[in-house]
């Protein structure tokens, strides 16, 4: 199932409007992994998940990535916008502990989120970390 979770704004494809949507695609074989698509804009026709310009990929089986995504500004200082995926039912802080992906802007084709730039761990097991994902404003908490 595609769309489950979505998001719009500006993607490395020249800084045009794009777009994220998550999908319930097999990692690697295993079912329920999750996946999360991004397109360069900009969108001007129907499209098909075939020709998303990134494809990331659950790392395991019941990770359910996608679900939560968005199409960030710049959070490397790259100077591109980046892709943050959430997976809830990631295991590595304990049984659906979640996770939260970080995907620096320009990269294309079909990766899976175990390469990552970064990956942000829930604590504890039942966490679900990354079942929702909004803009980090003054992540610096340069304003406080």
């Amino acid at each position: 199932m595609a769309g489950g979770a979505m998001a719009g704004g500006a993607t490395a494809g020249g800084g045009t409007a794009g777009a994220a949507t998550a999908g319930g695609a097999t990692a690697g074989g295993a079912t329920a992994g999750g996946s999360a698509y991004a397109v360069h804009g900009p969108i001007t026709a129907d499209l098909d998940l075939d020709s998303a310009d990134l494809v990331l990929r659950g790392e395991a089986a019941n990770d359910a990535a996608g679900s939560a995504v968005l199409l960030s500004e710049d959070l490397t200082g790259d100077g591109l916008p980046d892709v943050v995926v959430g997976a809830t039912g990631q295991d590595s802080g304990g049984t659906g502990a979640g996770a939260v992906y970080l995907v620096e802007g320009g990269r294309t084709g079909i990766t899976c989120l175990a390469r990552a730039d970064a990956k942000i761990i829930g604590r504890s097991g039942g966490d679900a970390l990354g079942g929702a994902l909004g803009p980090g404003g003054d992540v610096e908490l340069s304003l406080i």
